[in-house]
């Protein structure tokens, strides 16, 4: 159930995120480490 709560967390930042571009652009490094580490 944890992992569920947390993949659904991250799909709502990831919408957040990309819906606004300025933030896309200065989020794209700490999202891309965040994929690369998925297991926190």
């Amino acid at each position: 159930m944890p992992f569920i709560v947390i993949g659904l967390m991250a799909n709502a930042m990831s919408v957040r995120i990309f819906s606004h571009r300025q933030m896309r652009m200065q989020s794209v490094n700490w999202y891309l480490m965040l994929l690369h580490y998925p297991i926190l």
